[in-house]
């Protein structure tokens, strides 16, 4: 007989203001912490990874998605400007973008690091968007927006192009879907099939996810100083309000 744990959290989400809230399954929002800047999810979304400036180096910051651990650890210390990074289960990966100031905004750099021992050392380097990344919990591939919009799988040195005109993106959980977002269609992507599942129109989106049974996507909306939190059942085109948060939504977490 499987045990299920139960849990009164619905989802979690961060805010511009780099505050991580609970929303409850009753509808309550909880606030629960301060979190590092430009955080990102780990590849196990057990945790959040964030970064704060001194002076000319990132500090590159963890601390968990929940409410058990109000600790933040630093992870690693990298000369320049880095955001969104991205750890793997192990801790001995990370993806991160580094911030190309000769190029025009929002152009960056993907940089893959390895961790041996004790120090990191840079793995691989390519053209991105200042956005953040993915690092698959199944192997070691990378999912990214490149320099031209693309939404990219990398794995090794081979580069897919699974989408164009990407502004965010999300992976599921079991890894074999895809949610993604153009700025006016969200599309549900198949990694298995390497096909289209649906899609449906959305506007002035921030922040998307699947929830824990994929069956549904989180999104969160932002328009003339109003923001809302909504799930879709992408199968029977149902759309649900779920929250009403005080300031615009920058990350979700079912």
């Amino acid at each position: 007989m499987s045990i299920s744990i139960l849990t009164p959290y619905k989802l979690f989400f961060t805010t511009q203001a780099d505050i991580l809230y609970a929303l409850m399954k009753d509808g309550r929002i909880l606030k629960i912490k301060q979190i590092p800047y430009f955080s990102n999810l780990s590849s196990d979304r057990t945790m959040l990874c964030g970064i704060f400036f001194d002076g000319e180096n990132t500090h590159i910051m963890s601390s968990s998605l929940g409410v058990d651990s109000f600790e933040k650890k630093e992870i690693a210390s990298l000369f320049g400007y880095f955001y969104y990074p991205c750890l793997s289960k192990t801790g001995k990966m990370m993806a991160i973008i580094e911030a190309d100031l000769l190029k025009p905004k929002p152009q960056g750099e993907l940089q893959i690091y390895i961790k041996k021992i004790k120090r990191w050392y840079l793995q691989k380097s390519l053209p991105a968007k200042m956005k953040s990344p993915f690092l698959s919990s199944i192997d070691e591939s990378v999912f990214f927006i490149d320099e031209q919009s693309n939404l990219c799988k990398l794995l090794g040195d081979n580069k897919t192009v699974l989408a164009i005109d990407v502004l965010f993106f999300a992976l599921s959980a079991s890894q074999t879907k895809i949610v993604y977002y153009n700025g006016s269609i969200v599309y549900v992507y198949s990694l298995l099939n390497r096909a289209e599942i649906t899609s449906f129109p959305a506007t002035n989106l921030t922040a998307l996810c699947f929830d824990a049974t994929e069956n549904e996507i989180l999104f969160s909306v932002s328009q003339d100083n109003r923001y809302a939190i909504y799930s879709q059942n992408y199968k029977t085109n149902k759309t649900v309000l779920l929250a009403q948060p005080d300031e615009s939504v920058v990350l979700i977490s079912s």
